[in-house]
């Protein structure tokens, strides 16, 4: 029985204060260029220590899975309701959305790949999460469509770097399904369109769409 992770691997505790520095923004370039490996290089240690067949970078330089997202969007501007997030804020839609670099994650997965060559399997969030944000809802739906390009492009580049198991996380999707506000046609529906027809195939596992490619 081949046995994986979902995506997120927990980063050890030692490093919690200089990740929420990092967070901040506060390191400078290098010193955060050297937490970031090292708080990955003690994720793919344990996964591996774990004994599974395949591991991920543990998404270890994200923010709580898809808090950091914001600082990559250009087209949003912080909202009034400064208090949300423990305190990192809401952001607002003033303009075309970008993510002028790109969502980060072809980046964590050439720097976890230089710590494991071997390194294969990616997660990338899906357009709910990524707006999660964002106010009001009505607008951080509106620019699902937006997301799902910005998604599109990370993958393209994740295979063209190496990946070859792309999972697309969309736990939101999955908490709507099981408690009802979500429709079951809109949910594959959204979770399929984050995939370009004829690059890859997606398969289904607990509502977490995975592209093998």
């Amino acid at each position: 029985m081949r046995t994986t992770v979902v995506g997120s691997w927990p980063s050890d505790a030692r490093y919690a204060a200089e990740l929420a520095r990092y967070h901040r923004g506060q390191p400078d370039n290098g010193d955060a260029e050297k937490l970031l490996t090292e708080v990955a290089t003690v994720a793919i240690a344990q996964q591996r220590t774990c004994g599974l067949d395949e591991i991920t970078g543990g998404e270890t330089s994200a923010d709580s899975f898809i808090l950091h997202y914001p600082r990559l969007l250009s087209g949003i501007v912080p909202s009034e309701n400064t208090a949300a997030w423990d305190g990192r804020g809401a952001f607002r839609i003033t303009a075309p959305v970008c993510a002028p670099v790109g969502l980060g994650i072809a980046a964590s997965f050439v720097r976890e790949r230089s710590i494991y060559p071997d390194l294969q399997k990616v997660t990338i969030p899906g357009p709910p999460e990524i707006t999660t944000m964002l106010e009001p809802r009505e607008a951080a739906r509106a620019a699902w469509p937006t997301m799902t390009e910005l998604i599109r492009a990370e993958i393209r580049t994740l295979i063209e770097i190496g990946a070859r198991d792309i999972q697309l996380d969309v736990p939101q999707i999955a908490m709507g399904l099981a408690d009802g506000g979500w429709d079951t046609g809109l949910a594959v529906e959204t979770a399929i369109s984050a995939r370009e027809r004829g690059r890859a195939i997606a398969h289904f596992d607990h509502f977490s769409p995975r592209c093998s490619v």
